[in-house]
């Protein structure tokens, strides 16, 4: 039952590979692949199924009984997880710091797997409002390998702030940023650092000489809003026909998926589960997809209808629109088509 597979890493060190990309241990907890960085790993544990129990608190080893941690339910508790299955965790991760070690219990492990330093990055904070999401370290694209294109994208976690060795730690992708002493490629896509802890740059409109993009969002808004959105085309950077999406690796109803756009992986939008509507569950018919910058806030996409217009910016002044007071808005405008309203995307991507 002990044979350990892993020799344990200096925990001052970010584990590198010769080629300089960064080696993680995948692991399945619950159906879902996640990557763990491996510094202060002690040991790998294969539990006997006669042992297995979801109740498993104390793992036998010949150094003593190790406290244990399941990952599918610390996912699901503090992420919001819907793990496929409980109680199959036959595997246990021993991390050690000091003198204290603690169990992670996953259903399986695989072989290490190396990812490119461009191919980690930082989650978008709507990607994680839980306050539990602490031990969400960064986000990574991974390949399959037989066709060597992107087709997932892994949660990678730090094992020491998940299993409460510490509360929080510098994230991979931030080890990252520094190393390189450049930003890194996907730092845009998600929010300049340099910006963090300035009033957040809201979107302008310039009355009369600037153009607008009004457009439907694919989720149907709630029935006592009869409006379309609207944005400058002074931030969208492309519009896009729909494409297929990875699909986030935690739940958030804002956050529908990750569109690969340019080589680098952002965040798609749902607007309407920003103004109160309600997933039905149905897929959504096919439309086009936006590509926005956000100021200070790097790209999104947006899902939205097929049919989208653009025009001259209203002349007149925002108008009076209680019904979405309580959503993250910069205005309403009254237009021969119908009344469109400016979102606050900046609210909606980087909530407080």
């Amino acid at each position: 039952m002990s044979i350990s597979t892993i020799r344990p890493t200096s925990k001052q060190s970010v584990v590198l590979t010769p080629r300089g990309a960064h080696r993680l241990l995948a692991v399945n907890s619950g159906g879902e692949e996640i990557l763990l960085r491996p510094e202060n790993i002690q040991g790998v544990y294969q539990i006997p199924v006669e042992s297995l129990a979801d109740d498993l608190r104390y793992l036998p080893t010949p150094d003593g009984n190790i406290p244990t941690v399941s990952l599918a339910k610390r996912l699901a508790s503090d992420l919001g997880f819907k793990p496929k299955h409980f109680g199959t965790e036959r595997t246990a991760v021993v991390f050690r710091d000091g003198e204290h070690s603690v169990a992670l219990r996953v259903d399986s492990i695989s072989r290490p797997i190396e990812l490119n330093s461009r191919d980690i990055f930082q989650p978008p904070a709507l990607a994680h409002p839980t306050v539990g999401a602490s031990f969400v370290d960064s986000l990574a694209l991974v390949q399959n390998k037989a066709t060597r294109k992107f087709d997932r994208i892994a949660l990678l976690i730090n094992p020491m702030v998940a299993l409460g060795f510490c509360d929080n730690a510098e994230p991979l992708h931030e080890i990252i940023r520094k190393q390189n002493r450049v930003q890194a490629p996907h730092e845009q896509i998600v929010g300049d650092p340099a910006i963090r802890g300035r009033s957040k740059p809201k979107l302008r409109l310039e009355r009369g000489n600037a153009q607008l993009l009004a457009f439907s969002p694919r989720t149907p808004l709630p029935a006592d809003l009869d409006f379309r959105f609207c944005l400058p085309m002074s931030v969208i950077a492309e519009v896009l026909l729909d494409q297929p999406l990875l699909q986030p690796p935690s739940a958030s109803s804002i956050l529908s998926g990750y569109l690969i756009w340019r080589s680098r992986p952002v965040p798609a939008i749902d607007l309407a589960m920003a103004f109160g509507a309600v997933d039905s569950g149905v897929p959504t018919s096919s439309g086009r997809i936006l590509i926005a910058r956000i100021p200070g806030g790097g790209y999104f996409a947006i899902l939205t209808e097929m049919n989208v217009r653009i025009f001259k910016t209203p002349k007149v002044s925002s108008i009076a629109f209680p019904s979405i007071d309580r959503f993250p808005h910069l205005g309403a405008y009254r237009d021969p088509s119908g009344l469109l309203v400016l979102p606050d995307l900046t609210a909606i991507v980087q909530p407080s």
